[in-house]
């Protein structure tokens, strides 16, 4: 399905971090391991959110973020990139150790949770 990349275009002929709305296609790999960015990626999109639109009735459609884009076989190109999905990053974020490895500089405390998801 069509799919939008959001970042910015920059390059060895560019002078200024101009954004950028990458149009290329989105494909559900078939071993179920999430989705693939099908399309060129200008250098300077790694990390881009990937959007997709959904139709819904009276001609309107939403427009959904599935994650962001990351480099396949190398920034540019039409080699497929992997799209890291929030359900995959939330379980990488999740797993991080929460205490350093001994030996390594002690990290400042995490802040208060003063933003919650509302049920």
């Amino acid at each position: 399905m069509p799919a939008y990349a959001l970042g910015h275009d920059v390059g060895p002929d560019r002078t200024q971090r101009e954004q950028a709305v990458v149009v290329g296609e989105i494909v559900r790999r078939g071993d179920g391991g999430g989705f693939v960015w099908s399309g060129h990626v200008p250098q300077g999109c790694a990390g881009a959110p990937v959007f997709v639109g959904l139709h819904l009735a009276d001609r309107s459609f939403k427009l959904v973020c599935l994650g962001v884009l990351l480099l396949g076989g190398g920034e540019g190109g039409t080699t497929p990139h992997p799209v890291a999905t929030f359900d995959h990053i939330r379980t990488a974020v999740r797993d991080l150790p929460r205490r350093p490895a001994d030996g390594a500089d002690a990290a400042a405390p995490a802040p208060a949770r003063w933003w919650r998801r509302r049920k």
